[in-house]
């Protein structure tokens, strides 16, 4: 078995850059291994911690629709491919990214830690860290953006002292890199630029690469989060979260003109206040200091509501909804609906009809007995 001089484990986290990095990774392979380099088999390495995940708790591999059977064998034939890229390569570094890596469990990372050993000498580990104000417009922008609401009980904050702590747990303070995620600290502006510069590679090349980096994710205006907010609201869990929702109705949200996302004063001072042990500990454990964010509330400049009813009727002649949603009647009756008014209307009936149905069947069941 060939054994690199290193691996290199990115670990995200998530609304640091994780997808660029990979996409451009993924389609430099070949000038990556003119520099002795190996990218890990897979556009992103979500089935490597699936694999890790051996209880299948987290959904590390988006397998919610698969049985425990079927994640255990795609798991066992994906290390297989591994193994016979490992087998074969004759480059000097491994890079393995996948931002998901960072929530495994010590004992998930520990069994990582021996697998990367056993065809690797060394071991570092990649974290990027993002001022916290920022991180939570991105999260909040992706939360709407995949048909959840922005701003609830988990807020949008990252705890870094207690993700690198576990990382330095299993893989020792001096194997962990912790880097600024920031614009105007990367070189020419580029995330992958600056993960590329952990590399020894030809100038020439690393512009090469950065040639086929991939359009960056779009983040929702101020008055898009807004109007995706409210048709979230309208339809009421009628559309799968996730992939589904993205696919057919973030595009609606994203060509929403208006100001970049801002927090009000009480969103401000929540995520200031979860943050600041986290950001002082980056601070004075790896010199990451962040500057502060201090953007003005915007209020929308438009009627929102208006704007969310717009979408709604361009939803009901354009799509279909997901027909493995159990929200939805077998015969989608939602989406027979000539408008957003008999939509809500209907949505309506059906909550008030579920709601009779739930205790009618109560009350027949104790006269029954």
């Amino acid at each position: 078995m060939h054994k690199f001089e290193r691996a290199i484990l990115h670990v995200g986290p998530d609304k640091t850059g994780s997808t660029a990095i990979q996409k451009t990774l993924d389609k430099s392979r070949e000038i990556l291994a003119k520099n002795n380099i190996c990218y890990a088999i897979g556009h992103r390495h979500h089935t490597l911690a699936s694999y890790f995940d051996k209880e299948k708790i987290n959904n590390f591999a988006f397998y919610k629709d698969y049985s425990s059977s079927d994640i255990i064998e795609r798991d066992n034939s994906y290390i297989k491919l591994l193994y016979e890229q490992i087998k074969n390569s004759r480059e000097n570094e491994i890079i393995y990214s996948f931002e998901g890596f960072i929530h495994l469990t010590v004992n998930q990372l520990e069994d990582m830690r021996s697998f990367l050993l056993d065809h690797s000498n060394k071991i570092l580990v990649v974290v990027y860290a993002r001022e916290p104000i920022s991180y939570a417009k991105s999260a909040m922008s992706q939360r709407v953006k995949t048909g959840r609401t922005s701003w609830g009980k988990h807020l949008p904050y990252l705890k870094y002292k207690n993700l690198i702590t576990k990382l330095i747990t299993v893989f020792g303070e001096n194997n962990i890199e912790v880097r600024k995620f920031c614009k105007s600290s990367f070189p020419q502006g580029d995330v992958v630029l600056d993960f590329l510069s952990l590399f020894d590679i030809q100038q020439s090349d690393k512009n090469f690469i950065t040639e086929k980096s991939p359009e960056r994710n779009v983040s929702l205006s101020h008055n898009g989060l807004l109007v995706g907010e409210r048709v979230i609201q309208l339809l009421n869990g009628r559309f799968n979260t996730g992939a589904d929702f993205k696919k057919s109705i973030c595009h609606y949200l994203t060509k929403i003109d208006g100001p970049p996302i801002t927090l009000d004063s009480k969103q401000v001072k929540a995520i200031n206040n979860c943050s600041r042990e986290h950001s002082k500990y980056l601070k004075n454990k790896f010199g990451v200091v962040f500057s502060k964010n201090n953007s003005p509330f915007t209020p929308p400049l438009y009627n929102v509501e208006e704007k969310a009813q717009l979408i709604i009727e361009q939803i009901l002649k354009n799509s279909q909804p997901h027909r493995e949603n159990k929200n939805f009647e077998s015969n989608n009756s939602y989406w027979h609906c000539k408008n957003w008014k008999q939509l809500y209307t209907r949505i309506l009936i059906t909550k008030q009809r579920d709601f009779i149905s739930k205790w009618l069947s109560f009350f027949t069941m104790r006269r029954n007995k």
